[in-house]
């Protein structure tokens, strides 16, 4: 149990974070001074507080500019830290060390620094030469190392930016590769979804130095296989962490039996093991050193075995664990962009952004300045739009002049195919101004109505090649309206979701009208909306139309939810379906349309942009989706709606049609309407092939199935009596 002051002393230090992070210098240091006064100096229960509050002065001397005072006080938390033994204390002090010398372009010293703390906490790291470390993939805790190695990057990348020396550059690139097969060895082996998380979020900084280093090696040699790796390592980082964080979801059970998954981790575990112990082993030729050589070989020889009866067995599993697609710029060029599209691939640094330009006229690597940080100019940009506010015009108006006017030649008379990065997902291209004249709707002329704009949650296959419909096509169109009343969230919450009358007309008349086409169409309202009903119809339709209510989880992405009716029971309540779960089930559709309030909204979540819908859906298979950013009005989503569907029949391929619609309701719409709240709010994200209505649908309504079935039954009944009787009548 803690004592009061304990709690105290935590309880400051956790006040003094806040106001650093607020950037509320006066209160930082007024609270500092006095925990550090308050926490007494040789009692070992307060050693570890005492160490964190030094290295919080120490990050202010740095700021101060205060450089030697500054690495006074963290080598006298390092002293305190290495003594009892704190490696997060140790990695976090060598860090300041370094920066403090760092910000003095003293990048030598920091580079010492940044060794001595891998070889303070991480094995593999005996050695001065990283290149030399013949461990390095075996480093038993990733948490301390790679924090570290991410310095290693930045300083010699920073310190070339100082002097122009092209091997800084290089030797930055040996951390990468170091730090590379370090991440992927070590991931493979963890449980924990918390360790996960961890990594996530250390990756994000990681990942934003190796695109800066790519971006340097490209400029500094001009050759094309650095924006080759960028790339990537970019899709790298938006798409594994998903992958992975499905793998620990219990859905995945679905796929795999639990037995497997065991049998999985306890042999993953295992390799990690005898390797880590080659690693430590002192003699190579003594007998230990034989016998677990032969050990790691076995095992080796075990996990290849099982892997391959995955593959054979559980094939959708292997899949998304150990064969995530990553295109190359040539697959890009051939598979995924038209020969009118480019793609722009983006990395949020908050205040630069990095393009990575591919068409097949060639490609591009470029720093786009940003003159005011994003995580402030996004928000405000959000305001303003669901606000319907005038000053939208002009903040969006900046924000194309940063990231899309200094790459126009580029791009000019090509449609767009955009891979956001965290924030970026936020920016609603299709409606920022390309020129603006005022704050009136009327002086702006926007994106959409010059080039198309469709979205990527990344560049692999997904998209493109997993959702190969091998099932029996019973619908073409099948849209799920839950909401024709109020329900009730779940039987312990008093929440009710209110009903959606506007959701019923609008797939309603989008039925109709693909009846009237000679298209099989279902209608799904009310308890016949649920959950069981979806998972089965998902497998079999050509598009699924959710017109409903959602709920974005920021915490954890994927236990962000749709909403279907709970079926025919005597409650009136709503049954969620998580994003994990979307994941794991098949839906092979070409298109799914989610008509529902922000679906498209989730989590910045590291180099993974934003981690839902879109993601989860694609992992199904979807090769199409089209998702409202923010709530959809009632009288302006279905015109778009119905405009997307006649553009849809008309053959126009899926982001095309949108972009048509959009463009007709900009050429006909009342004036009070023409703010991009109204206009702006769904994002298409996949492929822009037309949908291809397939001709052999096998399907009967539900009226027309239960006809059919009585039918039967009289007639197998009447053969039954009339065979029980015929025998008395002919006597």
């Amino acid at each position: 149990q803690k004592s009061d002051q304990q709690y105290y002393s935590m309880v400051e230090l956790k006040a003094c974070q806040l106001y650093w992070k607020l950037g509320d210098t006066l209160r930082f240091r007024q609270t500092l001074t006095d925990l550090i006064r308050f926490l007494p100096k040789n009692d070992e229960n307060f050693t570890a507080d005492y160490c964190r509050a030094l290295q919080l002065a120490a990050e202010d001397l740095i700021q101060q500019q205060h450089y030697d005072a500054a690495v006074a006080k963290t080598q006298r938390s390092l002293q305190l830290a290495v003594e009892q033994e704190h490696p997060e204390l140790i990695v976090a002090g060598y860090q300041l060390l370094a920066k403090a010398r760092a910000q003095q372009h003293r990048f030598q010293e920091s580079l010492k620094w940044i060794q001595k703390g891998l070889m303070a906490t991480s094995l593999g790291f005996q050695n001065t030469s990283l290149a030399a470390n013949p461990a390095a993939y075996q480093i038993e805790n990733l948490e301390y190392s790679l924090p570290l190695l991410e310095a290693k990057i930045e300083y010699h990348r920073r310190w070339f930016e100082q002097s122009g020396q092209a091997q800084l550059l290089f030797n930055a690139l040996s951390a990468h590769h170091t730090t590379d097969s370090l991440i992927t060895e070590v991931r493979r082996g963890m449980r924990s979804q918390q360790s996960r998380r961890i990594l996530a979020e250390q990756l994000q900084r990681y990942q934003q130095e190796s695109m800066l280093l790519f971006y340097h090696l490209y400029h500094h040699s001009k050759d094309d296989r650095w924006i080759a790796d960028a790339f990537r390592c970019a899709e790298r980082g938006r798409s594994v962490l998903l992958a992975e964080s499905l793998i620990g979801q219990a859905a995945m059970r679905d796929i795999i039996p639990v037995e497997l998954q065991q049998q999985e981790q306890a042999l993953s575990e295992r390799l990690q093991y005898l390797r880590l112990k080659i690693a430590r082993a002192k003699a190579e030729d003594s007998l230990e050193m034989k016998g677990l050589r032969g050990e790691l070989f076995a095992t080796s020889q075990e996990w290849e075995q099982l892997l391959q009866t995955m593959e054979n067995e559980y094939p959708r599993y292997h899949q998304l664990k150990y064969q995530l697609p990553f295109a190359d710029l040539q697959q890009v060029k051939q598979h995924i962009i038209g020969d009118q599209e480019i793609l722009l691939s983006f990395t949020d640094l908050n205040h630069t952004v990095l393009c990575i330009g591919i068409s097949s006229e060639g490609n591009f690597f470029m720093k786009l300045n940003m003159p005011r940080p994003l995580q402030e100019w996004i928000p405000l940009l959000k305001h303003h739009l669901q606000e319907r506010s005038a000053e939208y015009y002009p903040l969006a108006h900046q924000l194309y002049q940063a990231l899309l006017a200094p790459i126009r030649t580029k791009w000019q008379g090509k449609n767009l195919v955009v891979i956001p990065d965290g924030q970026i997902w936020h920016i609603p291209f299709n409606a920022l101004p390309v020129t603006s004249t005022g704050k009136g709707g009327y002086q702006q002329r926007f994106l959409i109505q010059e080039v198309g704009v469709r979205w990527l949650h990344a560049a692999h296959r997904t998209l493109l090649d997993q959702a190969q419909n091998t099932s029996v096509v019973r619908y073409h169109w099948v849209g799920f309206a839950p909401f024709e009343e109020a329900l009730q969230v779940d039987e312990t919450s008093p929440q009710v979701l209110p009903a959606l009358p506007g959701s019923i007309s609008e797939i309603q008349a989008i039925a109709a009208r693909l009846a009237e086409k000679g298209l099989a169409a279902q209608v799904l309202l009310s308890n016949d909306a649920n959950r069981d009903n979806f998972q089965i119809l998902a497998k079999q339709t050509q598009v699924l139309h959710l017109s409903t209510h959602a709920f974005s989880n920021t915490q954890e992405p994927l236990l962000s939810s749709l909403y279907f009716h709970e079926g025919r029971t005597v409650h009136r309540r709503a049954n969620a379906l998580f994003g994990s779960e979307t994941a794991t089930l098949t839906i092979p559709a070409e298109l799914v349309i989610l008509s529902a309030c922000e679906t498209q909204a989730g989590r910045l979540e590291g180099g993974e942009g934003i981690a839902g819908w879109a993601q989860s859906f694609s992992m199904a298979g979807t090769k199409g989706l089209l998702a409202s950013a923010w709530s959809v009005n009632d009288d302006t989503g279905p015109k778009l709606m119905k405009a997307y569907f006649r553009h849809l029949l008309a053959g126009k391929g899926k982001a095309s049609a949108y972009q048509a619609a959009q463009q007709a309701y900009l050429k006909h719409c009342d004036p009070l309407t023409l703010h991009p709240y109204f206009w702006g709010g769904f994002v298409y994200i996949g492929s822009n092939d037309p949908l291809a209505w397939q001709t052999d649908v096998k399907t009967k309504s539900p009226k027309v199935l239960i006809k059919v079935v009585l039918l039967i039954i009289v007639i197998l009944l009447a053969f039954l009596l009339f065979n029980k009787f015929s025998p008395r009548i002919s006597q």
